[in-house]
């Protein structure tokens, strides 16, 4: 998995954010791109791997932010049925090389939560 490149991070930007069918738009858009990346491999770096995975995660929670919580209030109560079934996809596909780079840190545990207003958060656990 690569970390998402500048024109990837300059089409979000540009994309419209204001209605929620926007946001689910750009979200599956961001999904069918990161499931184009390349499955992160034995021989990659897991901390460059890890960086990736979080920059992939910000995006989604940038598509979010930029929706639900562009200023305080919030603009929307809560977020529809495809904005959360978006971020669950894309959780799930951050999830599954997540556990590859866990395991390579030695981590006990790794997640990638789903959250409203902000989106994604990516979390490795060790016990000490």
């Amino acid at each position: 998995m690569e970390y998402p490149s500048e024109d990837v991070r300059r089409q979000l930007e540009e994309m419209r954010y204001d209605t929620e069918e926007d946001c689910a738009r750009n979200l599956a858009h961001l999904a069918e791109l990161i499931g184009k990346q390349p499955n992160i491999s034995p021989e990659s770096d897991p901390f460059e791997s890890l960086t990736a995975i979080e920059g992939w995660a910000s995006l989604a929670s940038y598509v979010v932010a930029r929706t639900y919580a562009p200023q305080s209030p919030f603009r929307y109560p809560g977020w529809t049925h495809h904005v959360g079934r978006l971020l669950r996809r894309i959780a799930t596909q951050l999830r599954s090389e997540l556990l590859k780079i866990a395991q390579f840190l030695g981590a006990t545990g790794c997640s990638v939560g789903v959250s409203f207003p902000w989106g994604l958060s990516v979390s490795l656990d060790w016990t000490v």
